[in-house]
């Protein structure tokens, strides 16, 4: 018996939210990009567990998966971000593959310009596939971590 997709979005975004402002309390938070990366994550946790509204979800959809994830990956030099961003995405990858689709795009009743978008981006790519992005964001994040973390160290 597989998890219900709503309750498997609602805890993982629900400990992703409670993660952040541990890290707020912690005072693991630095820069005030560090800041508008933690408060962005509450926000589009707290859009993603409670709104029912397709069109807001597609937006919040969007903005974690298309701005929020790349943006911690390439721009953060908080360690603890840049790790729970690569945590992130590997939850992404495994419920892409437990549940043979995005949970997102279901939640959102496969509606709405972000879901479109992805079906146009099938049209012009036959191979295309979101897995494939989020591997090289996690490579990206790996590259970024050990710099920051070399960096620190030395």
């Amino acid at each position: 018996m597989k998890i219900p997709e709503n309750i498997f979005i609602n805890v993982f975004f629900s400990l992703f939210m409670f993660i952040m402002i541990l890290f707020h309390y912690l005072d693991l938070l630095i820069t005030n990009v560090d800041y508008i990366f933690a408060s962005s994550a509450i926000i589009i946790s707290l859009l993603l567990i409670f709104v029912k509204n397709n069109t807001i979800i597609d937006i919040v959809h969007f903005l974690y998966c298309c701005v929020y994830l790349y943006s911690v990956a390439l721009f953060s030099n908080n360690k603890y971000l840049i790790l729970l961003n690569i945590i992130m995405i590997v939850n992404i990858i495994f419920s892409r593959y437990y549940y043979n689709c995005c949970i997102l795009d279901n939640k959102q009743k496969h509606e709405g310009f972000f879901y479109n978008i992805d079906g146009y981006l099938k049209s012009l790519i036959p191979h295309w596939n979101w897995d494939y992005l989020l591997l090289l964001t996690i490579l990206v994040s790996l590259i970024n971590f050990s710099n920051v973390y070399t960096i620190k160290i030395i």
